[in-house]
């Protein structure tokens, strides 16, 4: 409401969620904003960075652009058997912070997220994150085989009511997700042109948890 601007309360509410990170030991936040609110956001320090990816945006209409493949598709309520396997695959991509299982377990639990495991001779061989809630809907993460993912983003897009959408998210590094996309859909590629915002919550914490990463990039 108009007259409630100006007065410091919404940068109390950004300033109290982020402490509620730092007590939690979230060190990296990442917001998606509009443009026009970064002047507001810089004030409880974030800063505005570059398109970080690309978005391919598909329907079920184009399912049969995906091939199955014939793996097992489970989507568990419950991770914790296929942890250690998530762990695995994700940490093989040349992306993304290393997490540890307890954040691991919180993000694919939270709510209006699942998370497909596709199994070959039983043994899990690419996962996939698809969030449907309303902040940011869509494949959030996936990770291990290329025709595995192709398998599972098949079986998505079936699941699709006519008129949805799923929006899949790519980073500018090069992973076998984007491989798979570009190979089957490059038409759809567009630049992800959505405000992107962080906030490095504890730079000391930040640059331990990247520093395995950037160690395993600079080995080649």
């Amino acid at each position: 409401h108009p007259e409630f601007r100006g007065h410091g309360f919404g940068l109390k509410c950004l300033n109290s969620c982020i402490e509620c990170m730092n007590k939690r030991g979230i060190d990296l936040s990442v917001l998606w904003t509009l443009v026009p609110t970064f002047r507001f956001y810089n004030r409880g320090g974030f800063q505005a960075v570059k398109d970080q990816g690309s978005l391919f945006t598909l329907t079920r209409n184009q399912a049969g652009w995906f091939q199955d493949r014939g793996e097992t598709i489970e989507s568990p309520g419950e991770v914790h058997e296929y942890l250690p396997a998530i762990q695995r695959l994700r940490h093989a991509e040349p992306v993304g912070l290393l997490r540890n299982d307890d954040r691991t377990t919180v993000l694919h639990s939270l709510p209006l997220m699942m998370t497909y495991i596709g199994l070959r001779d039983n043994e899990p061989v690419a996962y996939l994150a698809y969030s449907q809630s309303a902040n940011k809907p869509g494949v959030t993460e996936a990770a291990g085989d290329e025709l595995a993912l192709e398998t599972i983003i098949h079986r998505l897009l079936l699941t699709l009511e006519t008129e949805a959408a799923v929006p899949i998210f790519c980073p500018l590094i090069d992973t076998n997700l984007s491989r798979m996309l570009d190979r089957v859909c490059h038409s759809e590629r567009e630049p992800y042109m959505e405000g992107t915002m962080f906030c490095v919550n504890d730079v000391q914490n930040f640059f331990q948890a990247i520093s395995p990463w950037l160690q395993r990039r600079a080995a080649g």
